[in-house]
């Protein structure tokens, strides 16, 4: 070969050398494709503390059901952040947060804290890699726009029959418990996420699940909130509510789902928890904001005849039962108000006759109970009754002598009560309501726990003369008899029609001896009504704002009688399998 063709091969070589240098340095200098970690801001508050989970300064073990561990190739990895540090943090095992800057610990975790982007630099095997934190945001948002505060604010079950929602993705509505999800997600400037399906779950507060909707209906909703770089959706209005009459209606079927005071609602993305809220009373009323408060309920069966079948249920289980299922109906009803059942005369005196019949009583060795009645509207003062019992407890039978009278003073009727269920229970009329009658106070001081904080709700097989299947005796009235419904089976079987346990609690509760359509506009919606049966969402089975503020002012812990007390809440104790 010529020198000339070797010349031509050197210089041909020598390009080929340069091009392939070019090549593998630029394929060198490519950026290594960035490790992604996706968090949701941990605004909720799994401890229940009062605190949102991102603002706490040392995170306890509920909290961790939010956070995402680091692991991996990061474990003790440097680390420098470029932009966006605010909206997460990180998490020492011990539940510390550390600042941003330092090396990784080699086990920990990430905390989402708002909606953003964090862009960091980390050190890994002897390369520096992106590192990006995606954190987005479940936020909610009342009829009148308002944000909730999900950690410091609640969800509150609906008190409002079911309406169809019209307008935009974010247009005003007029129901006061009915909340709307707000989701944001970073921009990346690519196309809108399709990643963004929300599952919707509710919890007791014990932690079993009562309902979920498994796809969240979400729209667009640009400018919904005013994080920088979000991209949002919205929801319809969700209705927390109490049981499927409501959840069922075709008007809010797919944006209703029931809830329990004292539960939450926890939505999910993928399966794994993004945020939770919890449900309590009202947000606002006359009274302030209503979380929780429990009243302590001492049911009782009576049996139509000694040793003989219980009033409702056809055996004791059965009885147990029926009782139980109505409580928990009434219970549910409440709800909306915040409020649970999960704890010197010549003439003797009435007064002075009683405490000489209990003398005599306590000289032959018994215990008498005296307790006054208020006075009833034919008589010309209150009357007083006589309870006795031997000293272990036990009820007296007393009957009169044949052949002597009870009382030789025409002016004063002595009568010995008795209960006899067989044709039914004599119910008070409204001359005689505020003291009840006379077998009405024997059945229901042979009973009495003596704790008027209590309320006694007693089964009774029925009224004497139909038509009434429940009364209820107040404080109001001033009579011993006070905070004790009676039931009768027919009371319970109407169930859901007439919610007959829930209304006359509502009288207890309230002392409240009327009905507010007595005098005012009939609204059969209302739980107060008092005519109207029916077993529709548009039933008697709404509670107003102004009576859940009567409740607290009448019942609640700073009343002169208190039957509800603060019952504050716990952490919801979630599925270890499932995060």
């Amino acid at each position: 070969m010529d020198s000339v063709g070797l010349a031509r091969i050197a210089i041909a070589c020598a390009v080929f050398s340069a091009l392939a240098a070019t090549d593998v340095s630029t394929r060198a200098a490519e950026p290594s494709p960035p490790i992604r970690v996706e968090l949701w801001a941990d605004r909720d508050d799994d401890d229940a503390d009062g605190r949102p989970d991102g603002e706490q300064t040392a995170l306890t073990l509920p909290t961790h059901v939010d956070l995402v561990p680091i692991g991996g190739r990061l474990a003790g990895a440097a680390m420098e952040v470029i932009s966006g540090g605010e909206h997460a943090r990180v998490v020492s095992t011990l539940g510390k947060p550390l600042a941003w800057g330092r090396v990784l610990p080699a086990a920990g975790w990430f905390q989402g804290l708002s909606p953003g982007r964090v862009e960091l630099v980390v050190q890994v095997g002897g390369a520096r890699v992106r590192l990006v934190i995606e954190v987005r945001g479940i936020d909610m948002r009342d009829g009148e726009g308002r944000l909730i505060d999900m950690a410091r604010s609640h969800a509150s079950l609906e008190r409002t029959p079911p309406s169809r929602i019209e307008g935009a993705a974010l247009a005003a509505y007029d129901d006061f418990d009915a909340l709307r999800v707000l989701l944001s997600i970073p921009d990346d400037g690519s196309e809108p996420a399709s990643d963004h399906e929300i599952s919707v779950e509710s919890l007791s507060a014990s932690g079993v699940r009562l309902d979920a909707i498994a796809s969240l209906a979400l729209l667009p909703a640009p400018g919904a909130v005013s994080y920088e770089g979000i991209r949002c959706w919205a929801s319809a209005p969700l209705r927390f509510v109490i049981d499927d009459v409501d959840r069922n209606h075709p008007l809010v079927a797919e944006r209703s789902i029931k809830a329990a005071l004292g539960g939450a609602i926890v939505f999910r993305h993928a399966g794994r928890k993004a945020q939770m809220i919890r449900v309590l009373g009202p947000r606002s009323s006359p009274a302030g904001p209503i979380a929780r408060l429990r009243a302590t309920i001492r049911p009782l069966v009576v049996r139509v005849t000694r040793g003989g079948a219980p009033s409702v249920g056809g055996t004791d289980a059965g009885a147990l039962e029926a009782l139980r299922s109505e409580l928990a109906v009434a219970s549910a009803v409440w709800g909306q108000c915040g409020v649970t059942f999960g704890d010197g005369l010549a003439v003797e005196t009435s007064d002075r006759v009683a405490a000489h019949v209990a003398q005599a009583a306590e000289r032959v060795g018994l215990v008498a109970i005296v307790s006054p009645n208020a006075r009833i509207g034919p008589g010309l003062g209150p009357s007083v009754d006589v309870s006795l019992r031997r000293k272990d407890g036990t009820l007296v039978a007393v009957d009169s002598e044949r052949g002597h009278r009870l009382s030789t003073d025409p002016t004063l009727s002595v009568r010995i009560g008795s209960v006899d269920l067989s044709d039914g229970l004599e119910h008070f009329t409204d001359l005689d309501a505020m003291a009840g009658t006379l077998e009405e106070r024997t059945l229901v001081k042979a009973l009495d726990d003596g704790d008027p904080a209590t309320i006694e709700v007693i089964v009774v097989p029925l009224f004497a003369g139909g038509g009434r299947i429940g009364e209820s005796f107040i404080a109001s009235d001033l009579s011993s008899v006070r905070n004790v419904v009676l039931l009768d089976r027919a009371g319970i079987r109407a169930r859901r029609s007439s919610l007959t346990l829930a209304h006359e609690l509502g009288h207890v509760l309230m002392d409240m001896p009327g009905h507010p359509d007595d005098y005012g506009v009939d609204t059969p919606t209302l739980l107060m009504d008092s005519d109207a049966a029916d077993a529709s969402p548009y039933g008697p089975r709404r509670i107003s704002l102004d009576e859940c503020a009567r409740v607290v002012r009448q019942a609640g812990p700073n009343a002169r009688l208190p039957m509800l007390v603060e019952w504050p809440i716990g952490p919801i104790p979630y599925d270890p399998r499932v995060r």
